[in-house]
């Protein structure tokens, strides 16, 4: 039984890999999976076209929408407004706090500790939503679970690669 499925917009994008998460998306739905979308990069979206992409994730309607600020900009999503179609939209912020949007509009920030001896990005953003999603699919607690996304990324964030430090 699937729980949750997370899927980066660079397996939405381009076929036949398009096609084929899109089915894996409606199979989840149908089970009950919460559905979590990332924006990937700001590239990836130039490129598809933004339009395009935004009626996208409205088709899919995904329970969570996870972006960083550049993307968020570039989606023109943030304070005022979620991702059209997400029932939340979490815009990681670097070292500033995140954002969570809920489609009514409410608003959760929470701050993100300060992180000494930062080592390397790569990883930080799928270990944020590797900590997350589990957090919230079990308790919808969205500021719990942007702690624990925190938490998980903190660590990322210090160790070479995308690979967690021994603690």
């Amino acid at each position: 039984n699937v729980g949750i499925l997370h899927v980066p917009s660079y397996s939405l994008v381009a076929e036949p890999l398009a096609s084929t998460s899109l089915l894996y998306i409606k199979a989840a739905q149908s089970l009950g999976a919460v559905i979590s979308l990332d924006a990937s990069s700001t590239s990836v979206l130039e490129h598809f076209g933004v339009a395009r992409y935004k009626s996208l994730i409205q088709s899919i309607q995904p329970q969570v929408f996870l972006c960083n600020e550049d993307e968020a900009g570039l989606l023109g999503v943030g304070v005022t407004e979620g991702m059209p179609g997400a029932a939340l939209t979490v815009i990681k912020r670097g070292a500033h706090s995140t954002l969570a949007i809920s489609q009514n509009n409410e608003h959760c920030e929470v701050a993100v500790a300060p992180i000494a001896n930062i080592v390397d990005t790569t990883g930080a953003g799928d270990a944020f939503a590797a900590g997350f999603l589990p957090a919230y699919a079990t308790s919808r607690d969205i500021a719990q679970a942007i702690k624990h996304g925190h938490a998980l990324a903190s660590r990322v964030l210090r160790s070479p690669g995308a690979t967690l430090d021994a603690r």
